[in-house]
C-alpha cells in the first residue's frame, strides 16, 4: 500500500515516527504506538477523502505516461493536491 499512497501522507507518516518512533531496536512499545498513530491518520484521511491512494484521489494513474499527461492537462497537482496536503497537515496537528 505505501508504494501508492499520496506523498503528503508519506510525509505525515514520517512526522509521527519522529514523535512516536522507537530510538532503540528493542523498543517494541514505541513501534506499536507508531503503527497505531499511522493507522489513525489513515482512517481520518480516508474519512475526508475516501482514500490515501494517489490514483483514487486524482482519478488517474500518474505512474503511467497517459495518467501523468491527464493530471498535468487538468491541473490536478495544482487543483487537488494542495487540499490533500492541507488535510494531512490538519490531521497531523491533532495527532502530534
Amino acid at each position: 500500500m505505501f508504494r501508492e499512497d499520496m506523498w503528503g501522507c508519506k510525509w505525515c507518516f514520517n512526522g509521527d515516527r519522529f514523535k512516536f518512533g522507537r530510538s532503540k531496536l528493542e523498543d517494541i512499545e514505541a513501534k506499536e504506538e507508531t503503527y497505531k498513530v499511522t493507522q489513525d491518520f489513515i482512517k481520518r484521511f480516508e474519512t475526508i477523502n475516501d482514500s490515501v491512494i494517489c490514483r483514487d484521489l486524482l482519478g488517474c494513474d500518474i505512474s503511467s505516461i497517459e495518467g501523468m499527461n491527464y493530471a498535468e492537462k487538468n491541473d490536478l497537482f495544482k487543483v487537488r493536491c494542495p487540499q490533500f496536503v492541507e488535510d494531512s497537515s490538519k490531521i497531523l496537528e491533532t495527532i502530534l
